[in-house]
């Protein structure tokens, strides 16, 4: 009932009564003058009843067209079927509806007690409302000149209230597809304007489930048919849904208007050329370059007087080399090895001046275990001049380590006293050992001492010599105990010539997006997590990282391909194979998209990625597709998600597990990946 119609009766028989009254004395200089002061307000009507009705002004126009989708699109609008929206003239309008299927509105019943029989007493009874219908509006605007709109919510806190303000369109098609595959790509209009939301959730209603499609309205806010991915129906009627409840707080519109579906075949976009995989191909070799870790002068301690023989520190020459030489002076490491090369000098003196000068070349190489607790050191000694008056040098060299070690043995091939013109090399063999000190993995540094006699001179402090890059680490964590020169960053090589369609995936993740993890030329490792532990959880970090990429909105595709055959020859036993989750970054590392304290996280899961699958084709080569399903890539995503042969996914990451032990790679270590040469072909 309007306001009129309640103002009928009195306060005794209209329990709406509006009449209020006043009920004090007023006097003459209490009521307000309305003829001077201008104390009293007076209504102003623009429009007169005889004022003709103005035209519709020319704002919002619609979009009566469906763009450049094919001829055969079968559009769903959000009216019925021959409706000719209220207000359209002839200057602006798209004439009656045209609809394939039918467009619906839902809302959550919510009860509330009211008291309707007005007899004076608390008789209450329970009332069905639609709370979600006061806040459904319609626009003459967007395609065919009309769209609905609503707001983004929550659920409320009140379990009884959560959904009551929840609204849900539903366009559904009047009969299943008749085109071969029962396949159709499907369009969202987005209007232009009313479209706020930046997470519009289509849901696609398919014989395999529920699919998701999440774009941003507003930003495709333009009169634009919006691309929601191909999807196949087999004789099931195609149905969109959408709905308000996406965690908006009220303030954001979210716009239903038309849906279109396009039938025909989708593979989804060819990323690469036709692979062929080689079940046979053998392990590729190591990927372990020297890494040249020269950096001016090794950290010398000592003195020597102006008095006594003195030494030249170990100068290192700032020059990059691929391996340790017995020529080129450098400081270089692998993962268990190191090399040192550089000269070491001692001056004679008389009376503070220089008599005589003898200079050696020293090769230092370490070789650690990563098997073992015991590693050790080989020296190679050699002189290179003596000059002036010096005729016979005696070097004092010495390999020693600081932390928890212990040297085990030092075995000398040769006097340690050189003559003039002497050529006869000298070798030093020495052993330590890690002495834990209760901890699973200790620091080892590894440094020389240097000193002797020119002459009957000798030199009066011996020198020390050390660099924080040949630090060890040892470790009982993994599998025994063994020691390696942590600050190596080893190299997973993957075997791309078994496994191109994992490699594809890596490869296309680099090529295409930001996330360029592992790729050396990026300078940006990959970092492996081990048994980490989630924060405030009592599940491992890579678990929480596999289950939101590949647990949370996780279908796999129909169009997978499958390789058992490959699979059972690879293996050498019957294998059978089948659709899995390849994620990239790995859910091990700790750059996984999974990983939401990361440096490139999800918001909720995976379907946030680049979504792609493996097919497998009639030449029984494969490719690499993006996911028809899936809204189109802005190749900004934080991470790749692809529906792939579990014998790609799985095996070739397989080997990791012994890389891991020969690498002795522990929780926080850095790694590299290497695609073995492999390049995806151009589609």
């Amino acid at each position: 009932m309007g306001a009129c119609t309640l103002d009928a009766g009195n306060s005794d028989t209209n329990p709406h009564w509006l009449h209020c009254w006043w009920n004090q004395s007023v006097t003459e200089a209490q009521w307000k003058n309305c003829n001077t002061g201008a104390k009293c307000g007076n209504g102003v009507h623009r429009f007169t009843t005889s004022y003709g009705e103005q035209p519709d002004a020319g704002s919002y126009p619609p979009n009566c067209s469906i763009g450049s989708l094919p001829a055969h699109t079968l559009v769903v609008d959000d009216l019925p079927d021959g409706t000719i929206p209220a207000g359209v003239d002839t200057s602006r309008g798209c004439g009656a509806v045209k609809s394939s299927g039918t467009f619906s509105l839902s809302y959550v019943p919510w009860d509330t007690q009211m008291d309707l029989t007005h007899d004076g007493t608390d008789n209450p009874t329970t009332v069905t409302t639609y709370p979600g219908k006061i806040d459904t509006h319609q626009i003459g605007a967007g395609y065919g000149n009309h769209f609905w709109f609503t707001h983004t919510r929550s659920p409320e806190s009140y379990p009884g209230n959560e959904d009551r303000m929840k609204v849900t369109g539903t366009w559904k098609l009047n009969a299943p597809l008749t085109n071969t595959t029962r396949q159709a790509k499907i369009f969202a209009h987005i209007p232009d304007h009313g479209a706020q939301t930046t997470n519009a959730v289509y849901r696609i209603q398919t014989p395999e489930g529920e699919e998701e499609a999440a774009i941003s309205q507003t930003a495709n806010q333009a009169n634009k048919w919006v691309d929601l991915g191909a999807y196949e129906f087999g004789d099931q009627i195609p149905e969109v849904r959408l709905d308000n409840f996406n965690g908006g707080n009220g303030s954001a519109d979210i716009a239903f208007d038309a849906v279109a579906f396009v039938p025909g075949t989708y593979n989804g976009l060819k990323l690469t050329g036709n692979m062929t995989a080689n079940p046979t191909a053998p392990d590729p070799a190591p990927v372990e370059p020297d890494e040249d870790i020269t950096n001016g002068l090794f950290s010398a301690a000592g003195t020597s007087s102006a008095d006594a023989a003195t030494a030249a520190p170990m100068t290192m020459a700032a020059t990059n080399t691929a391996s340790c030489s017995m020529v080129i002076h450098n400081l270089s490491r692998k993962r268990t090895t190191a090399c040192i090369h550089s000269d070491y000098g001692m001056t004679e003196y008389s009376n503070t001046v220089p008599i005589g000068n003898a200079a050696f070349d020293i090769y230092a190489t370490y070789y650690l275990a990563p098997k073992s607790a015991e590693f050790s050191q080989v020296t190679t000694i050699r002189l290179k001049m003596m000059d002036g008056s010096a005729t016979s040098a005696t070097l004092d060299y010495a390999a020693k380590c600081r932390g928890y070690c212990t040297v085990t043995s030092v075995d000398w091939n040769g006097s340690k006293t050189f003559a003039k013109g002497d050529t006869l090399l000298r070798t030093v063999t020495t052993r330590f050992k890690w002495t834990p000190s209760g901890s699973t993995k200790n620091t080892i540094t590894p440094y020389l001492t240097l000193g002797g006699k020119v002459g009957s001179t000798t030199v009066a402090n011996p020198a020390e010599f050390e660099n924080a890059k040949l630090d060890v680490r040892c470790d009982s964590e993994g599998s025994g105990t063994g020691c390696v020169f942590s600050g190596y960053i080893p190299t997973y090589v993957m075997n791309s010539k078994k496994f191109p369609g994992a490699a594809a995936h890596i490869d296309m993740m680099w090529r295409k997006t930001n996330i360029k993890w592992g790729q050396r030329s990026s300078g940006k490792p990959l970092t492996y997590l081990a048994n980490k532990l989630a924060p405030n959880d009592t599940q491992t970090q890579q678990y929480r990282n596999r289950q939101i990429i590949c647990a949370r909105k996780w279908k796999t595709y129909s169009g997978t391909g499958l390789f058992t055959d490959m699979w059972t020859l690879d293996a050498g036993k019957p294998t059978t194979d089948g659709p899995s989750c390849d994620e990239f970054s790995f859910a091990n590392s700790l750059q996984s998209a999974g990983n939401l304290t990361g440096p490139n996280p999800v918001q909720y899961s995976g379907a946030e990625c680049v979504q792609t699958y493996l097919r497998r084709n009639p030449d029984d080569t494969m490719t690499l597709h993006l996911r028809p399903n899936t809204p189109a890539p802005t190749w900004k995503e934080p991470c790749g998600r692809s529906s792939m042969s579990k014998w790609q996914n799985t095996q070739s990451m397989q080997p990791f597990g012994t890389f891991i032990g020969e690498q002795r790679l522990l929780e926080d270590d850095n790694y590299w990946l290497d695609l073995d040469g492999f390049t995806a072909p151009a589609p």
